[in-house]
């Protein structure tokens, strides 16, 4: 069954970068279709453990292996469901776990990507955010380790907007329209740490 033209202007599907391979967000779950042999193969449901899916964000993984999706949708938004977690589904196995965030401390602003198509991974096996802190509103980003769960925070800071991301083709460097309280809004450099920053405009 073809997508809907909603489901087109709201870019509810990925090619995978390297590969004849595409995914596809319908009815809340996601749907992949392998174009790589004679014909393609039946769409085929994988990540269904994780539940309901929001229609954003979808970006592969660095290494073409997995998807990066939004879990736990809030069905009152007025446009797309947003998503208040992150799930990460094997293509292969079909298999989908949870990306570990504190919930208590912080609300899913943003997944942090390389361009609209892959996760920002300058180290393999972990997941940048964009997330708020609950109790200061303070705007922070944090890397997640995806096999122990454990959590950096790279940068935070206040009254801060961070948006427009892309990355340097091997993910050393993310590019970032920047502004906050005592900066004016342009373009700027961060290292792989947020530990370097580089106005570019």
């Amino acid at each position: 069954e073809p997508m809907s033209e909603l489901d087109y202007l709201r870019l509810a599907y990925r090619w995978h970068p390297t590969e004849d391979r595409l995914v596809y967000l319908k009815d809340g779950g996601l749907w992949l279709i392998d174009f790589t042999g004679d014909a393609p193969s039946a769409p085929r449901r994988i990540g269904e453990s994780l539940g309901q899916l929001a229609e954003a964000p979808l970006a592969f993984t660095r290494d073409g292996r997995s998807v990066v999706v939004g879990t736990s949708p809030d069905l009152k938004a007025s446009h797309l469901s947003f998503a208040e977690g992150l799930g990460v589904i094997d293509l292969d196995s079909g298999a989908g776990r949870e990306v570990p965030i504190d919930t208590s401390r912080w609300s899913l602003k943003k997944l942090i990507q390389a361009n609209a198509h892959v996760a920002w991974q300058p180290e393999a096996g972990t997941i940048a955010m964009q997330l708020g802190e609950r109790a200061t509103g303070r705007t922070a980003v944090v890397r997640v380790d995806l096999r122990s769960g454990r959590e950096r925070v790279l940068w935070q800071g206040a009254m801060t907007r961070m948006d427009g991301f892309a990355a340097a083709g091997d993910h050393s460097r993310v590019f970032i329209h920047y502004e906050d309280f005592n900066t004016p809004g342009d373009v700027y450099s961060f290292d792989a740490k947020f530990s370097q920053r580089q106005r570019l405009t």
